[in-house]
Order: C-alpha cells, then structure tokens, then sequence
C-alpha cells in the first residue's frame, strides 16, 4: 500500500510540474525536481533528460548547481565515471559547501581509481557533515584501500563510535583477527 500511495505522489508532482511549464517555461528549478520524480518512478531516462535539460537552460551562467548533482549521482550509480566527474567538478564549484556533491564526486573519482582525488573529496566532506558515520566509513574503506592502515583505523573508530547506539557485537572491527584467524 505505501510503495503505490508513493509512486501516486510522485505520478501528482510529476503532473504539478508539468503544469509549472506551461506557465514558466524553461523554470530550472522545477525541471531539476521532475528529473527528481522520474528518478523515484524508476524512470531513469526521463530523469537524465530533465537534469540535462535543467543544466542545458541555465547555459553560459548557471547558478544552480543541483541539476548537475542529481545527473552525476544518476551516473556514478550506472558506473559512468568518465561523464560524472565533469558535471560534479562544475556543481563543487556552484556550490563548494554541499557535502552531498563532495561525497559524490570522491566515489566518481574511486569508481575511476583515482584514489588520490578520492581522498581528497572525502577528506574535504568528512568535516562539513562529521556526524555522518558512512562517510568515515567511506574514508575508512579508501584509506584502507591506499594501504594507510592507522588513518584507517582511526575512522573506522569514529564510525563505530557514531554508530555505538546501533552496533552489535556481531559487527566485525576489519583490524581485529577473527577467531578463524585472518582472512
């Protein structure tokens, strides 16, 4: 009942919005949150289309840096590294203190094994949103992956720390050997 009380709400924004067009056409904000209703009914396509059209509208000077989020998070969930990164390069410099586009663009540049440019993304969210356990985790991972095992370490502490109200002790620390010795 909730998953079709959901895809209604959104059927409803997508009409709204289509309604806002005929009134303000080329309106970027509104195109930017169709591509966002499109995005939630699994109309992938569609979304990209409308990010790409919201970006394209503010031509020469945009100023509104979420349409080139929304189509880099689309993209870097499809694994299309090569196109994220110049679009979430451009929403950084939009909008330089939204960790979400930080965090975005660390994953694009891990996806494309540039793991130096991934730190330094992660590295530059982790303080704008320091309460936000996945992304020590995720820097935790990297770190991990780079061969720098104590700022590793030191992460996964701080998550576990965050997450202490909803750890177990079923949740393996990856620094302490299992009884099964290491893996």
């Amino acid at each position: 009942m909730l998953k079709i009380r959901k895809r209604g709400i959104y059927d409803e924004a997508v009409s709204s919005f289509q309604h806002v067009f005929i009134r303000y056409p080329r309106h970027v904000e509104a195109e930017s949150n169709l591509g966002l209703c499109w995005r939630e009914l699994n109309r992938l396509d569609e979304a990209k289309a409308a990010f790409q059209s919201a970006i394209d509208w503010q031509s020469s000077a945009p100023s509104d840096s979420q349409p080139y989020l929304n189509l880099g998070a689309i993209l870097v969930d499809q694994d299309n590294f090569e196109a994220t990164v110049p679009l979430l390069s451009k929403a950084v410099g939009l909008s330089p203190c939204n960790p979400k586009i930080h965090e975005e663009l660390g994953i694009a540049y891990e996806g494309q094994n540039s793991l130096p440019e991934a730190q330094v993304e992660l590295e530059r969210v982790v303080p704008m949103a320091p309460k936000i356990s996945g992304l020590h985790f995720k820097l935790a991972n990297l770190y991990r992956k780079e061969g720098l095992r104590d700022l590793a370490k030191q992460e996964f502490q701080i998550c576990a720390r965050l997450n202490s109200t909803h750890s177990s002790t079923e949740t393996p620390d990856p620094f302490i050997p299992s009884p099964a010795g290491p893996h």
